[in-house]
């Protein structure tokens, strides 16, 4: 490991990440246009999910609880399979920028899912991404391309995984509080073409 990238991965675990001003901002705007939508009464397949999350010990307890507390008001044993490393969904797509070139981390993670799909049929998989997140302050990825990263990687789960529902997610720590949201691919697709310009001019 260079001691530039050992000090950039220290000064973040050091320093207790925050959203980015313009993060903020497009958060807002992202859930004023329903890109993403609040879950109070979303139900879960009872059969399970593949839950496909950061590891980031201070967020998963959130996110997993979440979880747990769907199936819990819908009258079901919670039944999720996590598969959890730095970044979450971001690892699903082979050209993302937290994966490291030559790396097979993308290949070994969608075959790790289709796996849990079959020993457990389980139909139904939950990518999340998170902000602030660790792996995409180094990674240099903003929230808006976590968000396009994350429907890219439903895209490859849904040509893998035939048959398979594919539902996204993010949670936001605020700092005073945490929230998860759905991510819908529809709305995000055209919150870009009405918003992104705008947004980037008004913080230019």
């Amino acid at each position: 490991m260079s001691q530039v990238f050992e000090f950039k991965i220290k000064e973040v675990l050091m320093n207790k990440l925050e959203l980015p001003p313009f993060d903020r901002l497009v958060i807002r705007s992202m859930r004023e246009h329903e890109a993403l939508v609040n879950l109070d009464g979303h139900r879960l397949d009872p059969q399970g999910i593949v839950l496909i999350t950061c590891a980031d010990c201070d967020e998963f307890s959130d996110i997993y609880g979440h979880k747990a507390e769907l199936f819990q008001s819908n009258g079901h044993a919670p039944r999720i399979h996590p598969l959890s490393r730095n970044g979450g969904a971001l690892m699903l797509v082979p050209q993302s920028p937290a994966i490291k070139r030559g790396r097979s981390t993308a290949t070994d993670l969608l075959e790790e899912i289709q796996e849990a799909c079959a020993w457990k049929k389980i139909r139904t998989v939950t990518p999340y991404i998170h902000a602030p997140c660790g792996k995409a302050v180094v990674s240099k990825i903003n929230f808006i391309s976590q968000m396009t990263l994350l429907f890219q990687g439903k895209q490859l789960l849904k040509n893998r995984l035939p048959g398979i529902s594919v539902a996204c997610f993010c949670q936001i720590d605020y700092g005073n509080s945490k929230r998860t949201y759905f991510a819908s691919r529809e709305k995000y697709s055209s919150w870009l073409v009405e918003c992104q310009k705008e947004l980037e001019a008004a913080t230019a």
